[in-house]
């Protein structure tokens, strides 16, 4: 029986992209994919190329029904034709077919391809559709044959003959533009910094070619480079750029206007025959920081690190700004950057300076690399589109810098008053606010809040209350106008403000304790309580969602340990206090000190007013007013550690996810909580509010000034905003997203913030308003900056992954990937693609290696700095996966800087527990390696959270790589690889001392020679009780095969087999996928193995074992399948259980390293 593998799904670099009608077509590894822009769902995906990934992609004509395009990568070329049909289910979108045509191998690398501009006077006669530049300056032509009227659908086959070369150098980037019908422009970038630009001709008998210009500056190779159209500059000149950009991290803005066809002919070139043959100087140039080409105008340096690519956007006639163009950058930071080309007039002179101002950066990507960038300019907008190596495509509505300033307005206290008293007020100013007016030191903004998404409430130093409007007109513009509300004696010298937009309710206090309710509809001020005490916080919202006329008010006090709970109700003259009661607040523990309250939360369960309060010192208290009259108090200690808990937000369990299932964590519902810890907290309730239960909490990507948590009606989505440095960022942790990134000076500073929804509850966008300076600056916006057109996972290199066998209350099984970014994420395989549910972060270095346990409710990982981690998973609605730190393993110094190379779990159940007829596990046993050649073994208490260290052996001085238990029946033994190629089998000595309570000593019983250097991968697998199959890939190409033994004597026998040149590098992970024993003969078994190397190929051998025959001829081994995978240096492979009732049976392989994907396994 063969096998044969197919590659189910792939999230590997996004390395080509091009927008088209709507249509965004993307290139990752050798597939092509063609997302609908608009409803991002994907309409089709093919493979294009073999053995290669995608790089460039080209459109080369289109009809309303078809169009064509040239996809490339490396050496290899392709034509592809595509047709678009209406989709019958929604007329808003198409179905898309491919027609892939023949490849095309050249004998150099393809940097760019232009389509032709055709002739408009002959356009029937153009055999020509395309040029193509190489990586040595060879420029040929794409010839295009029209499909066989037998095959009208068919694709447009290619063909390639070369034209001519230009000047002999190495290039890294290079760009065509057609000119004319007749001229082809090419800028090369070279890998010395230089950048050439020449001309090839093809009006004569034969082509020609003229060099233009040679551009020195650059301190670093260039990666990109770019032709712009012709720019309408000052004077009506109409200039052409040319920008490149380097690993040297600067942008150059190039004047080459001179290439224009009234202009090239004209000019004396040098004979391209002697500077081609010229000597020409190799290398960077040594006076490089000494010149000043006259033809550079504009030098600008923003990324932190290289720059990968650049485009044009917005070619438009000069603004009165002098912004002339639009340029976009992406680089390895991760970053896309856009700059604004000015310029300014020399004053007394008609000399122009030019400068790049650099006014947007978003970094809507993952890890590291930008690596394709794709712009579409359409109707006066441009929809500008990248891909990274996270596997993500985003796509957003480019701005330009004048459209960016539209979103920001800044006032002063001088002007909003001016503007006040300049208008018909509701109530008649004092003389007292009249004079104070004059001076701008005089009064201050004090609080605000959105009362509604178009009016503003704030409240001055003096008292005054201000209404700003948001007004639209018919002609489209919109206009703001201030007003004055009223002047609250109350509200002098100090005042807060809180809001419910959605009601249009604002509520105000001051320091004597009063509380006001504004209420939008009728543009006034009511007095609703006289409290006691100086009013630190309000907190508002409808206790009953059903009922919009009822509204929860919670006051918080500034220094009492007394908190107010206010029940208002609409009557026809307004709000009315309908409840008031006064709740004491119970310290933590017994002696500690009170501690603020700086959060509230105020829900209705079960038909109980219940409250949630969070304290500054990181604890939570919980009240439920029973119908009774009585109070039920619990108290979770440290639920953000020793840091205020900042906001809360109720997720009943009627609203949990449909398609998780919570049987394991049955209650009331679920508290979600973020903290200045910089996490984000989710507890159960039960029943009982002493049962509020931890159950999921992970740092966030940014902190600690985390002011707000929001979770979808729906809860499907969880939001957190708060402060990232000088920003005030939205994020979304289902998707690892950030919403919006408002520059605003950071957190110590009064602000306010009204999110914007989608129909779905959904955050799209939001007002924020802060101080600064002293003046009040607000954010618009309505509609998300850009939209995920396709989800990525790590943005890099994955060094290791686990997938758990069992399944979790419907959750599919988990896959954890660990990268170097730190980071492990758990990813869910549904829809055909990967689906990141939750990100951990807690590592300091790249994961090493990690393993989950049977049941799939435990994750080990470890790490650099001796980090040993436990984590906690089971399903929690909205996150749909609750992650929680569960211990660590102690270490000796702090200082440590070893790391784990590997680790192996043992299950174990404690006797007291079989005796009471629990098998559940209750102790780990685990074996790590350390990079100092040690290797210890630990003992893990789930229940006490104990750990005990139980042996220590020491290797020589090679490096253990990969450790594994053997399950050799009442004779436990650790066998370890090494970086010498040898394995080594270890047992507990029988020297150790019985009354020694500390670790006992591993005793090694002997090693084997396998590979030539060191053992990259491990593979076990027990035949039996007594020998154990071993499957090794090293870094000498081999694969390695033995049967391990180890006699009651402790005598380790050892049969193994070689195969050299397994794969064409190093085998870096290896997996046994099946094994079969013989129905006929119990000593003979059939097993299938799975390798991967760094060559991306994967493989599968058929092993035929038969343990009956000595030595290596009891082994055959046969090649029974060979695949290509786009996963770049592969690190680690593990089995992902079929779509069947048993999910032991593993059809399907997860190939990891720079991205992952999915192969299936099947029988022909």
């Amino acid at each position: 029986m063969s096998h044969f593998l197919s590659n189910e799904c792939s999230q590997t670099p996004v390395t080509a992209l091009q927008i088209h009608e709507g249509l965004i077509i993307s290139g990752q590894g050798p597939f092509i994919r063609v997302h609908h822009q608009s409803t991002r769902r994907l309409l089709a995906t093919a493979q294009a190329l073999d053995g290669q990934a995608i790089h460039g992609i080209r459109v080369l004509h289109s009809t309303p029904s078809t169009f064509s395009a040239i996809v490339w990568g490396g050496r290899l070329l392709k034509g592809v034709a595509f047709t678009k049909k209406p989709n019958q289910d929604d007329p808003a979108i198409c179905d898309v077919f491919f027609h892939i045509g023949k490849t095309i191998e050249l004998e150099d690398w393809i940097l760019d391809v232009a389509p032709k501009v055709l002739d408009a006077l002959h356009p029937g006669d153009e055999p020509m559709c395309a040029t193509l530049v190489t990586a040595h300056n060879a420029l040929y032509f794409v010839k295009r044959q029209e499909p066989s009227s037998s095959n009208p659908e068919g694709p447009s086959w290619l063909s390639v003959l070369p034209l001519l070369v230009g000047r002999k150098c190495i290039l890294y980037s290079a760009h065509l533009k057609w000119i004319s019908s007749t001229e082809i422009l090419v800028a090369s970038g070279t890998a010395f910094g230089e950048i050439i630009v020449w001309s090839c001709f093809l009006d004569g008998e034969k082509p020609s070619l003229h060099n233009h210009f040679s551009f020195t500056g650059h301190e670093g190779s260039i990666f990109g480079v770019q032709i712009s159209e012709p720019i309408e500059s000052p004077y009506r000149i109409a200039r052409r750029l040319l920008t490149s950009c380097s690993d040297d991290r600067t942008i150059r803005v190039w004047d080459i206007s001179m290439v224009e066809p009234q202009h090239s002919r004209s000019q004396s070139f040098s004979s391209a025959t002697r500077q081609d043959t010229a000597l020409q100087e190799t290398g960077f140039p040594v006076n490089l920081s000494d010149q000043r080409d006259s033809n550079c105008l504009a030098v600008a340096i923003g990324h932190v690190s290289r720059i990968w690519d650049i485009r044009y956007l917005y070619v438009r006639n000069v603004e009165s700004d002098g912004h002339i163009v639009t340029i976009v950058s992406v680089g390895e930071d991760g970053t896309c950057q856009s700059w604004a080309l000015r310029y300014e007039l020399v004053q007394n002179s008609e000399e122009l300076i030019f400068s790049l101002e650099n006014f947007s950066n978003s970094a809507h990507h993952l890890g590291k690399n930008i690596w394709s960038v794709a712009a579409n300019e359409q109707s006066g907008t441009c929809v500008l589109s990248t891909g990274g190596a996270d596997g993500r495509i985003i796509s957003r509505e480019s701005v330009s810098s004048e459209t960016h300033d539209k979103f920001l307005e800044e006032r002063d206290i001088t002007t909003v008053l001016q503007n006040v008293f300049n208008l018909p007020s509701t109530k008649p100013i004092s003389s007292e606010i009249s004079r104070k007016a004059s001076k701008a030191t005089a009064d201050y903004f004090r609080s605000y809040a959105y009362v509604t998404k178009d009016e503003f409430l704030v409240t001055t130093n003096n008292g005054l209350v201000l209404l700003e409007t948001d007004q639209s007109h018919e002609t489209g513009e919109r206009s703001r106008n201030w007003q004055q509300i009223d002047t609250l004696d109350d509200l002098k010298g100090y005042s807060v403000v809180s809001s419910i937009p959605d009601s249009g309710v604002a509520l105000l206090g001051g320091a004597t304790g009063s509380l006001y309710c504004f209420e939008s509809a009728g543009k006034k001020i009511a007095f609703l309580a006289k409290t006691d005490g100086k009013i630190a916080g309000i907190f508002p919202c409808h206790i009953e969602p059903l009922r919009a006329d009822t509204i929860a008010v919670l006051l918080t006090y500034l220094g009492k340990p007394n908190f107010r709970l206010l029940q208002l109700r609409r009557s026809a003259s307004g709000w009315l206090v309908s409840s008031n009661d006064d709740f004491a607040i119970q310290p933590v523990q017994q002696g500690v000190q009170f501690s603020q309250s700086c959060s509230a939360l105020v829900s209705f369960i079960n038909g109980q007013t219940t409250i949630f309060l969070g304290y500054r010192d990181g604890s939570i208290q919980f009240l439920r007013k029973n119908d009774d009259g009585s109070v039920e108090v619990g108290i979770v200690g440290g639920a953000h550690g020793k840091e205020a808990v900042t906001a809360m937000h109720w997720v009943p369990s009627a609203s949990s996810n449909s398609q998780i299932a919570v049987s394991s964590i049955q209650g009331l519902g679920w508290l979600f909580s973020v903290g200045r810890d910089g996490t984000s907290a989710v507890h159960s309730l039960k029943s009982h509010p002493k049962e509020l239960t931890l159950v999921h909490k992970l740092a966030l990507p940014f902190g600690p000034n985390i002011e707000g948590v929001y979770v979808s009606p729906s809860a499907d989505d969880v939001y957190v905003y708060g402060f990232h440095g000088k920003q005030f960022v939205v994020y979304n942790i289902s998707t690892s997203d950030y919403i919006l990134n408002i520059d605003c000076g950071g957190a110590h500073r009064m602000w306010s913030f009204d999110p914007r929804y989608d129909p779905t509850g959904k955050i799209v966008g939001g007002n924020l308003a802060w101080t600064k300076a002293s003046k009040l600056n607000s954010y618009n916006v309505s509609e998300p900056s850009h939209q995920i057109v396709q989800k990525g996972g790590h943005g890099r290199e994955i060094k290791t992954c686990t997938i758990s066998t069992t399944s979790m209350d419907s959750i599919r099984p988990l896959i954890a990937t660990g990268a170097e970014d730190t980071d492990i994420c758990l990813f869910r395989f549904e829809d055909s693609s990967f689906s990141c549910v939750a990100t951990v972060r807690k590592h300091v270095t790249g994961i090493q290696s990690m393993q989950w346990s049977k049941s799939g409710e435990y994750l080990f990982s470890c790490g650099g700095y001796e980090e040993f981690f436990i984590w906690r998973v089971q399903p929690v609605p909205a996150i749909k996966v609750g992650v929680l730190f569960e211990s660590a393993c102690p270490i000796d110094s702090e200082r440590s800087d070893l790391r784990i190379m590997g680790f192996t779990v043992k299950e174990r159940v404690r006797t007291e527990q079989l005796k009471q007829g629990n098998a559940e596990c209750g102790e780990f046993e685990i074996t790590m390696v350390y990079s100092n050649s040690v290797i210890k073994t630990w003992r893990y208490d789930t229940d006490r959270r104990l750990w005990t260290i139980l042996y220590i052996g020491r290797y020589t001085s090679a490096c253990p790589t990969q450790v594994s238990y053997l399950n050799q029946e009442d004779r436990p033994v650790i066998m370890t690889a090494a970086t010498d190629g040898h394995l080594a089998f270890w047992k507990e000595s029988s020297t150790n001392d019985s009354d020694n309570d500390g670790p006992k000593e591993l005793a090694c019983l002997g090693t084997r020679a396998l590979h030539q250097s060191a053992i990259k991968s491990l593979s076990t697998w027990s035949l039996n009780n007594d020998t154990s199959l071993i499957v090794t890939g090293g870094d000498d190409n081999g694969l390695g095969i033995s049967l391990i033994t180890v006699t009651e004597s402790n005598e380790v026998q050892c049969e193994r087999l070689i195969i050299p040149r397994a794969h064409a590098a190093a085998v870096t992970a290896t997996d046994i996928l099946t094994c079969v024993p013989s129905d006929t003969k119990p000593s003979c078994f059939q097993i299938l193995v799975a390798t991967a190397s760094n060559d991306q190929r994967i493989k599968l051998w058929r092993i035929i074992i038969d343990l009956g025959k000595e030595g290596g001829e009891g082994i055959d081994v046969k090649r029974v399948a060979n695949g290509y995978t786009s996963v770049a240096d592969v690190s680690s492979m593990a089995l992902h259980p079929a779509d069947s009732d048993s999910v032991q049976l593993a059809t399907r392989i997860l190939i990891c390293g720079v991205g992952m994907e999915l192969w299936n396994v099947q029988r022909r």
